[in-house]
């Protein structure tokens, strides 16, 4: 024991040594043992002594304070225990410990609310050890004063050189301030509360804030102010001037306004003529305004000006403002077609009005992106879409060209984007024996200029289309519309196209329309097996060709409008049979030959309901038997079949079929059968004539056969009545046997004009009125012979034709090859064709051998390699061809693109070309004499000398164009003074150039040069002057001269080499005092003299600089380095690099490296210097750039635990692995954006995470071997750490507990990972339950028992928790089941309707529900099993759900039920009204069809007659009888209706009920007047002139009436609208344009009968009755044109066929029968092609007569007198002869 070191206290169990002080020598292992040897003792314990003293650490969260909070402290001595810690805090006071409650406050952690500069230190033991004091922290207070920052002026833009202030301004209170400003510029501004900025610089942008310091405490500031942004602009800006117009007009002025852009506070000053000219004053003298009013032509400009020292903008640009002249210019088109299409020729003419014999020249203006010529039309041959736009010309007189007319009034060209495609129509579709078929071609969305062009269809079966042949007489095209086919006979196919323009431009094609034909020919058929009309759908179906060829294809037309060919998706082809598996369409089929014929047409019927009509395929010829039958799927029926013709039951069969022995022509129709409630659909049955009978009705010829024999019984009376006057003894009794025959057949005459449509069942008829068959002669009696064909519309949709690729267009080739010279270029070839004329292109040409083409050169290896594969193979162009034109159409897709970037990378590529080429001289002379030779030699330093092509250029110019040589020799130089530079091009990579440097050759004519460097020097170098003499052989020296004064030379300054004709001076080393203008001198005093040359001596000694394109060499790669010496040439460089060894110089083969730029692959130290002369001359060395070596191996950052979410409190490690590593050593580097900064270790642990940790962290590794090689930064790792600790989400995947099931609970923290959760039920504070497995990593939990849940979760280490959960009722269902119902449940609900929604509880027995719903609707159902919608809208909308719940236990419920989805429409219910016949026949029915707009479920249909109100133009409505009710069938019949009426019909249902919009009138019209109402016309015909007068008069029992007409575009409109004006009871039209049926309504309500008025917009009208004719009436017809009645030459049509020529102009009918009704039309002969419209002339019988022919009348009667006649001359004569026989 030392009594000096050690002291020793002993107890009864205890001894104590204490060691004091400790001293290293005190370290070791103890142990302690009581008694001897043997005794008991201790283990040994280690006593580890430090030798330094520790030192403590001070960390806080915030360096401030703030308002009315405090900041904590927190002390600590890393690495030991035991401490307590002692506070200090220094104010402008000395330092003061702490003290809390009187005594030192020895806390590790305290909380300041003062400022002050605070530290800490440790201490323990007794007596007390102390630590060192950690480092100071000084802790701000923060005022609540608020300190702002104001710049004035306050201009949004600073400009350079402006003057401007800062402003730092504290509110609140007399306090003196201390003032900090902080700013991110490197200017500091002074501690004052102003910052005067007398001269901005773009230096002084950046943003400003400062603080205000309390100089009574030190340590209490303002925060930081916000930060106001200062943006000085490097330039001075310039003032921009625009105009209102560029020229005065006449009379006017012109505004002239002057702006600074982005940038406010300026005055502006006008300038006329010169800018230094006296500044204009405005109008009102007012520098403020920045505009102004100028009335003189002439030039202008304007600046700006602001601030109190006067700050100018630069000038503005000069705006010419001209004068207008009077003229008026105006744009004109020709043609001027209202709609242009692309493609078409077209030209734009500038015409200058009142112009004179003035010349002009001509400008144009466009939105588009051409640019027309200055020119006064401007044609444009091939029009785009681009051409489109706004057009506007103006003229600028020759003799004054600043007068010009003012700009046109803007013409704007539309080029439509659709193309110009014609339509076909064909009237009518199927064929009636000698009728004509007409062909109607329009332009869709065009009218003007357009001339048809007629084709008809050949079928061309090798690709399954179709070629054209020209009509007759369309040649050169019609200037009609329409081309009329005279009597075709069988099925056909016609296609037309329209053109206009010189040259023709021509149309798209129309698509192909056919007229369709019943009739078999011998050389084309089609027939059907099984032979009937309508097929179930899926049954197998087989069309057969017969005819006079071998190859056959079936055709069908569908319902749907679509054309396509057996073989395509719906049949197969077996020879001449097309085979259909599955008929699925109801369609119109033919065949087509190989020949190019078309068979006779077949109208096939689908059917997928459940029963057919058996009813023949083809047309029926008259007298023949023919069967109908009806079929189910399960076969035939033979019982209770009923048979309907046209609607009307005609006949019921059990044996399920109908015979019509002898057909007639009665009927034909349509038919169908019914059995039970199912019924087929109808089929139409043809009927036509037998070939060997007249065209004559079968009453007729039965009544003449009648007669016949009546006459021949008459004749054997009048015999036996001969022999009876032989015998006078006439005793035996005359019998006599009469047989009467009659036949009555039901005649049904239509009087249609055109087409009438069946809208009830979607039907076309057309009906063709044929005449009489005189040829065969039969009696002109009335034709009968009626042809209907029926084509079922539903939903039509036109498709485009299909068109055979090979035909339609061929592809551009995009060659791909490869240079005859080189293999590894690529060219990309796009051929580009005339726009004229489409070429062949018959042979591939060598990319030398096309001029108009484009290549584009790919360097194997490169990107545009790539580039150039991704385009290859887009382009494609479709050439389309016909007679007179070939379109071309260029699509060329991604092709177009990739040559684009082709062309923008090789433009860039040369753009960046290198610039390290060298040029130099032969000799390397820069002044030469006249007459000498001097050779240019360009080197690459790339390659071999024959990989590049060179030229030469002077003063920026070509001078010598490209050659294979490096080397190029001027002979005898004459004038070649200049700047040269040498270029080359690498002759595979076009797209590679270099540049060299430039050299300056002088050449002079005079006898002496005086060569010096052209560069400046510095002083300490060395410099030669060579003087040089043309004239050889001359002895004397020469002299050299500095500022004229001869240079003495000095042996250590100078030195003198001699030659023939040269001397050269050397100066080493060079002085300032050495600079001056130097020249030399041959010979005495008047020898030959050079020019004065002049050096320059620079003072300093130059600094190298290095430059590097990257400071990091990538892995495998190298970096280049640049060292150059600015502002003067001519020197060599020399490299260093210093490792951990000395620095060294770079040597290249053994030799230094004195490239200007070298490559380097090693890390290290690397510096330069530049060094010329001999001897050498070196400059200062460049900074040093460090270069680091990045090896292969790969840092990665990871966070250990790997949550996404950090929270305050937790913690967590950062790591730095390096992958692939090996075994070299590491230091590591971190880099982060956190504020925290790691140490240089490869793990980084947080012990307690804070807000301040979050930021991104990265790292790299340094070997320690080499310090210059190092991994590259690892990716970026982001910590966050979240300020709130967070709360757990629950939630259930039901709310109540299914019966025998279970709930699943899920617990979770949003956007964060690795907890572990606890449950809890009833009370937050009980014990947490278990999950199923027992398993608390497991964020999920089913329960069985009903109550209220929590949860929350836990995970670390340090045991961290979040916030529990919001708290989850989990209820418990019952096995009841929800059902939501509608009532009504119509599919269909429209707004406004009632309905009922009900929520029906299935097996509730007694139990009393209460009810919840929920929607998706924003509407809220009442707590109710019902919800009733009075009025449903269509927010109503959407899904219904409701479940029950128990009222006798709250907890008990019902599941939802599943959604019900309500729609409500947000259309409005519409009935839509049609009537079948529209004209009215004698004692015929009509047929009142309505239904409901989409919807057909639970309606009732209102039926109402239209009475005219003409208070308003309007109709009021009274119910037809028998619909009070309303009636379940959706169609109503008239009886017998005569005369004309407006019906309107519409439907209601529920309760209350909910009607529809009522539907739009419709009208039945009668052409028959009646006295009570009728309508006549004036002029007195049907067809009138466009633009020609026409009234009406209507006549009656009444005093008001108006006119109103049906238009056939379907507009229903009144007299006095917008076409024509009353009077009275008359209507005047002065200028008639449509065609319509026009009619009167009287006040009393009725209509008058209907006229059919055609307006002819052509030169020729036919004049006819606009009225019915009566039979037996003689009638006149006439022709008239625009000028008069025609009086010659005119020929008259009925239905097509030429009837009578009149030389008078007129043709008279005398006696009118029924066959002359039809449709009539005249034909001027001297104009072909100038024809009149056609009219129907109607003929009714006469009231006193049968409904018979007038021959037919005058025959009977006739024959009846003669028979009278004869019978009372035999009972006469019998009479006579018994008396004298008695």
């Amino acid at each position: 024991m030392d009594t000096n070191h050690h002291s020793v206290k002993i107890s009864e169990t205890t001894e104590e040594m204490t060691i004091s002080p400790v001293s290293k020598t005190d370290e070791g292992s103890y142990k302690c043992k009581f008694g001897e040897q043997d005794s008991a003792e201790s283990k040994e314990r280690e006593l580890r002594v430090e030798a330094n003293t520790p030192k403590a650490t001070l960390r806080t969260y915030s360096s401030t304070i703030p308002v009315g909070g405090r900041v904590t402290l927190t002390c600590s001595v890393e690495g030991s225990s035991g401490w307590k810690y002692y506070w200090y805090r220094q104010t402008t006071d000395p330092e003061a410990l702490i003290m809390k409650d009187g005594a030192p406050n020895l806390n590790r952690d305290i909380s300041v609310s003062e400022g002050g500069l605070y530290r800490c230190r440790g201490g323990r033991g007794d007596p007390v050890f102390f630590t060192h004091g950690s480092d100071a922290k000084t802790i701000d207070k923060i005022v609540t004063n608020r300190a702002v920052v104001t710049l004035q002026p306050n201009w949004p833009q600073i400009h350079s050189g402006e003057t401007i202030t800062l402003r730092c301004e504290i509110d609140g209170g007399d306090t003196e301030w201390e003032y900090e400003w902080r700013t991110t510029n490197s200017y500091k501004p002074p501690k004052q509360n102003e910052y005067r900025i007398s001269s901005a610089y773009t230096t002084h942008s950046g943003n400003y804030s400062c603080q205000g310091r309390q100089r009574s405490d030190l340590y209490s500031s303002t925060e930081w102010s916000y930060l106001t942004t200062l943006t000085v602009s490097s330039r001075r800006p310039k003032a921009k001037l625009s105009a209102d117009k560029t020229a005065i007009p006449v009379g006017g002025s012109v505004t002239l306004t002057c702006y600074v852009q982005e940038s406010s506070g300026w005055k502006y000053y006008w300038y006329r003529k010169e800018k230094d000219s006296e500044p204009l004053t405005t109008q009102d003298d007012d520098p403020n305004s920045n505009k102004i009013s100028v009335s003189q032509e002439g030039l202008y400009w304007c600046r700006g000006a602001r601030g109190d020292s006067v700050y100018y903008t630069e000038y503005s640009n000069s705006i010419h403002i001209g004068k207008n002249v009077a003229n008026r210019a105006v744009v004109t088109l020709q043609p001027n077609w209202p709609q242009i299409y692309s493609g078409e020729t077209i030209t734009l003419r500038c015409e200058i009005q009142g112009g004179g014999d003035t010349e002009w020249e001509y400008e144009w203006r466009t939105t588009n992106p051409y640019k027309p010529p200055k020119q006064n039309e401007y044609r444009i041959s091939g029009l785009y879409i681009s051409h489109s736009g706004e057009y506007q010309c103006k003229g600028r007189q020759r003799s004054g060209q600043q007068s010009s007319t003012e700009w046109s009034s803007a013409f704007k060209l539309t080029v439509s984007c659709k193309s110009a495609r014609s339509v076909l129509t064909v009237s009518p579709v199927w064929l009636s024996p000698g009728a004509s078929v007409t062909l109607s071609c329009e332009v869709k969305g065009s009218s003007a200029g357009w001339r048809f062009y007629w084709y008809k269809a050949v079928p061309k079966l090798s690709d399954n289309s179709y070629t054209y042949e020209l009509l007759p007489g369309s040649n050169d095209g019609t200037a009609e519309g329409s081309y009329i086919l005279h009597g075709p006979t069988h099925t056909g196919g016609y296609m037309c196209r329209a053109g206009r323009g010189d040259p023709v431009f021509y149309t798209r094609n129309s698509e192909p329309k056919f007229i369709c034909s019943g009739d078999r020919r011998s050389s084309a058929s089609v027939t059907v097996s099984p032979n009937r009309t309508q097929h179930f759908s899926s049954e197998s179906v087989s069309l057969s060709c017969e005819g006079n060829s071998t190859e056959w294809r079936v055709k069908r037309f569908t319902e749907g409008g679509y054309l396509t060919h057996c073989s395509s998706n719906w049949g197969s082809m077996t020879g001449s049979k097309c085979n259909i598996t599955n008929i699925q369409f109801s369609a119109v089929y033919w065949c087509e030959s190989g020949s190019g014929e078309f068979s006779n047409a077949v109208n096939i019927t689908g059917q997928y309901g459940s029963l057919i009509l058996v009813s023949p395929v083809h047309p029926v010829t008259e007298g023949d038997s023919v069967t109908l039958g009806c079929k189910s799927r399960t076969g035939p029926l033979l019982s209770n079949v009923d048979f309907y013709q046209n609607d009307k039951l005609i006949q019921n069969e059990n044996r399920g079929e109908m015979t019509i022995h002898a057909v007639s022509k009665s009927d034909e129709g349509f038919y169908k059968c019914k059995y039970s409630r199912t019924e087929s659909p109808q089929s139409w049955m043809a009927v036509k004539v037998a070939v060997s009978r007249p065209a004559s009705s079968p009453f007729l010829v039965w009544l003449i056969i009648g007669l016949v024999t009546v006459i021949l019984l008459i004749i054997l009376l009048l015999l036996c009545c001969y022999r009876k006057s032989k015998d006078p003894c006439c005793g035996r009794p005359i019998q006599s046997q009469s047989t009467n025959q009659g036949s009555t057949t039901d005649q049904r005459e239509d009087q249609e004009n055109g087409q009438t449509v069946l809208h009830g069942d979607a039907y076309v008829y057309e009906s063709i009125k044929g005449s009489e068959d005189t040829e065969n002669g039969g009696p002109a009696g009335e034709s009968s012979d009626i042809t209907y064909s029926s084509i079922e519309l539903k939903n039509v949709h036109k498709k485009g034709k299909h068109v055979d690729p090979a035909e339609s267009s061929v592809y551009s080739d995009v060659k791909i090859g490869s240079t005859t010279e080189e293999s590894n270029v690529t060219y990309a070839q796009v051929y580009h064709q005339n726009k004229g004329k489409a070429k062949d292109n018959k042979e591939l040409s060598t990319p030398a051998e096309i001029q108009d083409t484009v290549y584009s050169e790919v360097k194997a290896g490169t990107t545009l390699e790539v580039l150039s594969s991704l385009c290859i193979g887009s382009g494609k162009v479709c050439e389309k061809q016909s007679d007179r034109v070939a379109e071309l159409d260029v699509r060329m897709g991604r092709t177009s693109l990739c040559v684009l970037v082709l062309f923008l990378l090789s433009t860039l590529l040369y753009h960046g070309h290198a610039q390290d080429a060298v040029l130099t001289l032969e000799p390397n002379w820069s002044h030469v004499f006249t007459g000498e030779s001097v050779t240019f030699i360009c080197d690459m330093r790339e390659g071999q000398d024959t990989d590049w092509w060179y030229k030469i250029n002077k003063d920026g110019q070509e001078f010598v164009s490209y050659s294979p040589s490096k080397r190029y020799t001027f002979q005898s130089l004459t004038g070649n003074s200049g700047e040269y530079q040498c270029i080359g091009t690498h002759n595979r990579y076009t797209y590679h150039k270099k540049e060299s440097n430039k050299v300056t050759l002088t050449v002079s004519d005079g006898d002496v040069i005086l060569e010096s460097p052209a560069f400046a020097l510095f002083v300490g170098e060395s410099v030669t002057l060579r003087c040089r003499l043309r004239i050889q052989g001359n002895a004397n020296r020469a002299s050299f001269y500095r500022d004229g004064s001869l240079v003495e030379m000095d042996t250590n300054h100078h030195s003198v080499k001699i030659s023939e004709t040269t001397e050269e001076m050397t100066i080493s080393p060079v002085s300032e005092t050495d600079e001056g203008s130097y020249k030399c001198k041959f010979g005495e005093q008047d020898g030959a003299e050079s020019k004065e040359r002049e050096l320059r001596v620079e003072a300093n000694t130059p600094k190298a600089t290095l430059r590097t394109d990257s400071s990091a060499i990538p892995v495998g790669g190298r970096v280049t380095l640049t060292c150059s010496v600015e502002g003067s040439s001519g020197w060599k460089y020399y490299w260093y690099r210093q490792t951990t060894d000395p620095e060294a110089l770079i040597m290249e083969d053994g030799a230094p490296n004195l490239n200007k730029v070298i490559s380097v692959s090693e890390g290290g130290l690397y510096r330069c210097r530049g060094g010329r002369g001999d001897p050498v001359f070196f400059t200062q060395y460049s900074d040093t750039i460090t270069i680091d070596k990045i090896v292969g191996n790969r840092p990665v950052v990871t966070l250990q635990p790997n949550w996404p979410q950090i929270y305050i409190g937790e913690i967590i490690t950062l790591r730095c692995g390096i992958q692939e590593g090996g075994h070299p050593e590491w230091e590591y580097e971190w880099r982060t954006s956190s504020s925290n900064k790691p140490l240089k270790q490869a793990a980084y642990r947080i012990v307690r995470a804070s807000l301040s940790d979050s930021g991104d962290y990265s790292c790299q590794g340094r070997q320690r071997s080499d310090l210059y090689s190092s991994t590259e930064w690892s990716y970026a790792i982001t910590l966050t750490v979240s300020s709130g600790r967070p709360k757990a989400t629950l939630s259930a995947d039901k709310t109540a507990i299914p019966v025998g099931g279970s709930v699943t609970l899920t617990c979770y923290v949003q956007e964060s990972s690795g907890w572990k959760y606890y449950w809890y039920r009833k009370e937050k504070d009980s014990e947490p339950l278990t999950t199923q497995d027992d398993d608390p990593n497991s964020n999920e939990n089913s329960v069985s028992q009903e109550g209220l849940y929590w949860c929350r979760g836990v995970r670390g280490d340090s045991v961290f928790y979040t916030e529990y959960s919001d708290s989850i009722h989990i209820g418990k269902n019952v096995a009841n089941r929800a059902v939501v119902t509608l009532q009504p449940n119509w599919p269909q609900i429209y707004s406004g309707e009632t309905i009922t929604l009900k929520c029906e509880i299935e097996g509730q027995g007694d139990t009393e529900w209460e009810y919840e719903w929920r929607t998706s609707s924003s509407h809220k159902p009442q707590k109710q099993n019902e919800y009733r919608i009075s009025s449903a809208y269509t927010t109503h909308s959407g899904d219904y759900e409701c479940k029950g719940r128990q009222r006798s236990g709250q907890q008990s419920s019902t599941e939802w039920s599943s959604a019900f989805k309500l729609t409500v429409s947000c259309k409005s219910a519409r009935s839509v009204l049609t009537i079948s016949p529209v004209w009215l026949s004698p004692g015929a029915s009509v047929t009142l069809s309505c239904e409901v707009e989409g919807s057909s479920a639970g309606w009732r249909f209102y039926w109402y007659k239209a009475v005219p109100k003409l208070s308003d133009n309007s109709y009021t409505y009274e119910l037809l009888p028998g619909s009070n009710d309303g009636t379940a069938e959706g169609s109503y019949i008239l009886h017998g209706p005569t005369h004309t009426g407006g019906y309107m019909c519409r439907a209601g249902r529920g309760d209350p009920v909910f009607y529809t919009d009522d539907s739009e009138p419709k009208f039945i019209w009668s052409g028959d007047r009646r006295s009570s109402a009728s309508v006549t016309v004036s002029p007195n015909r049907t067809q009138h002139f466009s633009s020609e007068s026409v009234s009406l008069s209507c006549e009656g029992n009444s005093t008001e009436w108006r006119v109103k007409r049906f238009t056939e575009a379907g507009y229903l409109t009144h007299c006095s609208s917008n076409w024509g004006s009353v009077t009275g009871s008359k209507c005047n039209i002065n200028s008639i344009r449509s065609s319509a049926v026009y009619w009167c309504e009287s006040g009393s309500g009725e209509f008058s009968n209907a006229v059919n008025i055609t307006v002819q917009y052509g030169s020729l009208i036919l004049v006819s009755p606009v009225h019915l004719v009566t039979e037996g009436d003689s009638v006149t017809l006439g022709c008239k044109s625009r000028t008069g009645p025609l009086r010659s030459n005119v020929d008259f049509y009925r239905n097509d066929k030429l009837i009578q020529n009149e030389t008078r102009g007129e043709m008279t009918i005398h006696a009118v029968s029924k066959s002359d009704e039809g449709f009539y039309q005249c034909k001027y002969s001297e104009y072909p092609g100038t024809e009149s419209l056609q009219s129907w002339m109607a003929v009714k019988f006469a009231v006193s007569r049968p409904a018979s022919s007038s021959f037919l009348l005058g025959l009977i009667i006739g024959l009846v007198t003669v028979i009278l006649l004869i019978v009372l001359l035999l009972l006469l004569c019998c009479y006579r002869k018994s008396r004298d026989c008695t």
